[in-house]
């Protein structure tokens, strides 16, 4: 009777771990494609220019998320030696994260003109501090902003 209850327990977790992991693609994915009309409408880009752009993007923020990896809850350092630990991590992922884009400013500059990819890291790191500004608030204060499945971004 324990193995029957414990092999019932074990196949809830998995499905349940499944079910997780299908929600957070399927929010990565909204979230993606809000980045790329995001990006499609700042950048004005054209649908020739969009067809090619969006590879190179979806290929773009994967690396991009290797890079940074998925973040580590923050704790205050209690040391000067831990702190400077925690900086030096961070500087290290900051360092990977200009590799990555200078790899894919080269592949941008075959589908964006000069002007679209001069603000092609302006856009990005705005939609970033927004998704960022998003994930604080939803934390602190429980609430999150989608809007037909997508993520709302505030114009500026």
């Amino acid at each position: 009777m324990k193995r029957l209850l414990l092999s019932f327990v074990l196949v809830l977790s998995v499905l349940s771990l499944s079910a997780q992991d299908n929600r957070t693609d399927s929010i990565r994915e909204k979230v993606f494609e809000s980045k790329v009309n995001e990006m499609v409408t700042r950048l004005k880009l054209t649908d020739e220019q969009r067809t090619a752009f969006v590879p190179i993007y979806k290929s773009y923020n994967e690396d991009m998320r290797a890079v940074m990896g998925k973040r580590k809850k923050w704790s205050k350092p209690t040391s000067s030696k831990e702190a400077a630990e925690l900086i030096k991590n961070h500087l290290e992922r900051q360092k990977k994260a200009i590799d990555v884009r200078e790899k894919y400013i080269d592949k941008l500059s075959t589908v964006l003109d000069a002007g679209q990819l001069s603000r092609f890291l302006r856009v990005e790191n705005r939609i970033q501090f927004q998704i960022s500004q998003r994930k604080y608030h939803k934390f602190h204060n429980g609430k999150g902003r989608m809007k037909n499945g997508q993520m709302e971004m505030k114009k500026w």
